[in-house]
C-alpha cells in the first residue's frame, strides 16, 4: 500500500496545476508564437498547451538560445520550426530532480515520447529518457534528421 501511495503522490506532483504559468519567454503575434529561452516546466501543463496550439494552428518558432525539458514538447506540433543554433535539452522524468518509482518513470518516459514525432521519440527513448541530473543537448540544426523543420530566416 505504501508503494501505491508514493506512486500516486509522484504522479499527482508531476501532473501539476493548470494555474501555473510559463517557464520561459514567449511572444504571441497573430497566429505565431515565438519561444525564447525556456527552462521547461510541468509536463502535463505543456502537453495541454501544445494540444491547444495545434488545434488553433498556431505556428511555433523556437528561436531562443535554449529550450530545455518540457519546452521540447513544442516539437510535437506540425506547425513548429526551430532555429539552427537553439540548444534543446532532453532528460528523463523526475519529481523535482528526484527519481520516480520505476513503474511511474517508465510510464512517464513513454508518455513523453508519445508527444514527440516518431523519429525523435525513438532517439529520446534510446538514451536521454534515462537521464535525471543532466540534459542531453542537441542543436536545432541536428533535429532536422529527426523530422523537425528548421525556421527560415524571415523571423
Amino acid at each position: 500500500m505504501k508503494k501505491l501511495a508514493v506512486l500516486t503522490l509522484s504522479l499527482s506532483s508531476l501532473l501539476g496545476s493548470p494555474a501555473l504559468g510559463n517557464y520561459g519567454t514567449h511572444e504571441v503575434s497573430g497566429n505565431v508564437m515565438i519561444v525564447g529561452n525556456d527552462n521547461g516546466g510541468l509536463v502535463y501543463d505543456r502537453i495541454r498547451e501544445v494540444k491547444r496550439l495545434i488545434a488553433d494552428k498556431i505556428e511555433i518558432r523556437v528561436t531562443g538560445r535554449h529550450c530545455y525539458s518540457s519546452c521540447t514538447l513544442y516539437l510535437r506540433s506540425p506547425y513548429t520550426c526551430v532555429a539552427p543554433y537553439t540548444k534543446f535539452g532532453f532528460h528523463g522524468p523526475s519529481l523535482s530532480g528526484k527519481p520516480l518509482e520505476p513503474e511511474a518513470a517508465d510510464m512517464w518516459r513513454q508518455a513523453i515520447a508519445a508527444h514527440y514525432p516518431a523519429p525523435l521519440a525513438k532517439w529520446y527513448l534510446s538514451g536521454p529518457a534515462e537521464l535525471l541530473v543532466r540534459h542531453r543537448v542537441i542543436l536545432g540544426r541536428n533535429l532536422e534528421e529527426h523530422g523537425i523543420k528548421i525556421c527560415d530566416n524571415q523571423n
